[in-house]
């Protein structure tokens, strides 16, 4: 008796770097969205992992969020020198990532400075607000989210940035990220992935 066995080749990921980034296509599909890491230990030019993708929702038919972002460039880059991935601390919270063979500098998640994580375009749904949970618009400018990457849903070109910054009880950005230091240029954004 024979078993049929089926295996999800990978094609390599395209990268291009320029100087202002590097940037990273991995996936393949109609829609992209942009995860970028601007932390000079982890490389002196902001990293951002384009993923293309068909559809806005997994197949078991919940919307796509940032965590399936970032477990999809994880697992597109699963033995590449671009690999991801992160540690968490208390609480389960992040203290470092790391992209190949370097690791961010490790931060404490309850002092400061801390991981922060920024998002641009799609939704969020937030459970613990002010007098109810609700579900919001982002828009077209980077905001720190008032959640955590499993609320995050992304959309075709949304950005989620992780950045070290001092904590803020305000939750004021207090040096909020020029776009410029992480967006592809606009050749990069089109540029589909290498297929081989």
């Amino acid at each position: 008796m024979y078993a049929l066995m089926c295996f999800r080749i990978a094609a390599a990921p395209t990268v291009t770097e320029n100087s202002e980034a590097v940037t990273i296509h991995v996936g393949s599909g109609a829609n992209v969205s942009y995860l970028a890491f601007v932390e000079p230990s982890l490389n002196l030019k902001p990293v951002i992992y384009a993923w293309h993708y068909d559809g806005l929702t997994n197949p078991d038919g919940t919307l796509r969020t940032g965590y399936d972002l970032f477990n999809a460039v994880a697992a597109e880059t699963t033995g590449t020198p671009w690999a991801l991935a992160f540690a968490t601390g208390a609480y389960g919270l992040t203290t470092s990532f790391t992209i190949g063979s370097t690791t961010s500098r490790t931060v404490d998640p309850l002092a400061s400075p801390v991981w922060t994580y920024w998002i641009q375009g799609g939704s969020e749904y937030v459970e613990w607000g002010d007098a109810e949970s609700f579900t919001f618009t982002v828009g077209d400018s980077l905001v720190v989210s008032p959640d955590y990457w499993h609320t995050r849903f992304i959309d075709n070109g949304s950005y989620d940035v992780w950045t070290i910054t001092p904590f803020s009880y305000t939750g004021d950005a207090t040096a909020p990220i020029p776009r410029e230091r992480f967006s592809p240029s606009p050749s990069e954004r089109m540029q589909a992935p290498h297929q081989s």
